[in-house]
């Protein structure tokens, strides 16, 4: 069900591997609590990429992600974000081409999701590449810094993006089309300006 799944623990790395789902896997990495870098990982096959619960912090950098497989009920998403703190993703190809969720989704089906950057990122495929969801729940999805990510035109189904739902503070900039550096605005609720410099 799942390759690889966390449930708690700290200073957990998982670094220079191969994640292979093998057609059948629900979640490539399931991380369900405790402190966890993945690094430089090329995911694919699975259902899910990675879903990312528990108070962190997580780390996800310079990984990729592609090539999904699910069953035609599934929902599939490169990145399961929800219930979760403490999180930071950046210089990530997630290429879920094929995919009938998202390349990311973050949601508050299980609980509130905050303190999130996501950042420098290359998002392709899904019915949306990225799918900010609070309808599920009142809990808050807050404080997230999404910025400086790339938008691979035309690769999702219905769009680019979809926010809605209970949303608090949402940090939106310098996110642009790949292929001509155009501006995608975030035209959701609760948008705030950014900090002057980027998280480490």
């Amino acid at each position: 069900y799942f390759p690889i799944r966390i449930i708690s623990g700290t200073n957990i790395l998982i670094e220079d591997v191969e994640v292979d789902g093998g057609g059948f896997s629900s979640k490539g990495i399931q991380i369900d609590g405790g402190s966890v870098t993945i690094r430089r990982i090329n995911l694919h096959d699975s259902e899910d990429g990675i879903h990312m619960s528990g108070s962190g912090p997580i780390v996800l950098e310079d990984s990729y992600i592609h090539s999904p497989r699910h069953a035609s009920s599934g929902h599939s998403d490169g990145l399961e974000i929800e219930a979760v703190s403490n999180v930071t993703i950046r210089n990530n190809n997630l290429h879920y081409a094929g995919a009938n969720t998202s390349a990311t989704m973050i949601d508050n089906y299980f609980g509130a999701v905050t303190n999130l950057v996501f950042e420098g990122n290359w998002l392709s495929g899904g019915a949306y590449n990225m799918y900010i969801d609070g309808n599920f729940s009142s809990s808050l999805i807050s404080n997230l810094k999404i910025r400086n990510n790339r938008w691979i035109r035309n690769s999702a189904q219905y769009g680019p993006l979809i926010v809605r739902g209970a949303l608090s503070s949402i940090c939106w900039e310098g996110n642009v089309y790949d292929d001509n550096g155009q501006v995608l605005n975030y035209g959701g609720p609760s948008q705030v300006s950014c900090p002057a410099t980027s998280s480490p």
